[in-house]
C-alpha cells in the first residue's frame, strides 16, 4: 500500500499562507489602532490643558482663546474619528483572520480523519495478509494431513517420530 499523503496538502498550504497574511494584517491594524488611541489621548490632553478664561476680557484675547479651543476640539473630534475607523478596521481584520483560521482547521480535521481511515485500512490489509499466510501454510500441509495426524494421536496417543503440530522440520 502506498504511504499516506493528504490529497489536499497544496490547498492546506495555500490556506495557511492566507492565514499568515490575515494575521499580519490584523497585527498592522492593531498597531494603527494603538497609534490612533495614543494620538487621540495626546489631543485630549492638549484640549484639557488649554486655559479657559471667564469673566471680562478683551475681544481679541477672547477670539484667540475661543479659536484655540475650537481648533483643539476639532482636532480631538478628528482623533476620535480616527480611533473609530481604526477599531472597525481592526475588527474586520480579526474576522478575516478567524475565517482563515477556520479554513485551516477544517482541512486539518479532514487530514486527521483521512489519516485515521488510512491506518484502519492498513490494519485491515495487514490482517488480510496474515490470514493469507496462515491459509497458505494450511494449504501446503493439507487438511487431510492434519486430520490424519489428529486421528493417529487419538488412537495411539502420539505420532511416531514427530511432535504434534510439527511440520516435519
Amino acid at each position: 500500500m502506498k504511504t499516506y499523503r493528504f490529497r489536499l496538502e497544496r490547498i492546506r498550504a495555500l490556506r495557511r499562507a492566507e492565514e499568515v497574511v490575515a494575521r499580519n494584517a490584523l497585527g498592522v491594524a492593531n498597531r494603527r489602532l494603538g497609534q490612533a488611541i495614543a494620538e487621540r489621548d495626546q489631543r485630549r490632553e492638549r484640549y484639557v490643558s488649554l486655559p479657559r478664561f471667564t469673566g471680562v476680557m478683551e475681544r481679541d484675547s477672547f477670539m484667540r482663546n475661543q479659536g484655540e479651543l475650537n481648533l483643539a476640539a476639532a482636532s480631538l473630534a478628528a482623533g476620535e474619528q480616527a480611533v473609530a475607523t481604526a477599531v472597525s478596521e481592526s475588527a474586520a481584520r480579526q474576522l478575516d483572520w478567524v475565517f482563515a483560521r477556520r479554513k485551516v482547521k477544517a482541512l486539518d480535521r479532514m487530514d486527521k480523519r483521512a489519516k485515521e481511515a488510512y491506518l484502519v485500512e492498513l490494519g485491515r490489509l495487514e490482517v488480510k495478509e496474515v490470514d493469507d499466510i496462515v491459509s497458505a501454510c494450511y494449504a501446503v500441509e493439507g487438511l487431510g494431513y492434519v486430520t490424519a495426524e489428529v486421528r493417529q494421536v487419538a488412537a495411539n496417543g502420539y505420532v511416531k517420530g514427530a511432535r504434534i503440530g510439527s511440520r516435519g522440520r
